[in-house]
């Protein structure tokens, strides 16, 4: 079971998913990942370690968070729908990329029917 670790990861885990893409809404220090104009990720780059928060669907926060000490509110975000996870956190690197991928999902779930099938057509799912 590896751990993920590096910040080059995490971009191309976000890279790989449909219609994703890097902005800096809020400076060079916090990296985010949109799809359809709506942020799925926040990477603070200049905390050490690494810090980023993710969507979660509320129910799944509270249970990761009993599961996983290194797994926490998100930082600066509403507490019940965003976790924060700290880079070299021994989190398992199949988990890691599962909750990125769910959260990409759970923003594009809320985008407008016309938006959300072209990038759901282009993924193939």
């Amino acid at each position: 079971m590896r751990a993920y670790s590096t910040l080059e990861q995490i971009c191309a885990w976000a890279n790989e998913l449909s219609g994703a893409y890097l902005d800096l809404p809020f400076g060079p220090d916090v990296y985010t990942y949109k799809v359809g104009g709506r942020i799925f990720i926040f990477i603070h780059i200049n905390f050490e370690p690494l810090l980023f928060t993710l969507k979660c669907d509320p129910d799944d926060s509270i249970a990761l968070r009993l599961e996983y000490p290194q797994i926490i509110p998100g930082y600066h975000l509403n507490k019940r729908h965003w976790i924060s996870l700290k880079e070299g956190s021994g989190l398992p690197e199949g988990l890691v990329k599962s909750l990125i991928t769910e959260s990409y999902y759970l923003v594009v779930d809320k985008l407008p029917r016309v938006e959300r099938n072209k990038i759901l057509k282009t993924t193939g799912s």
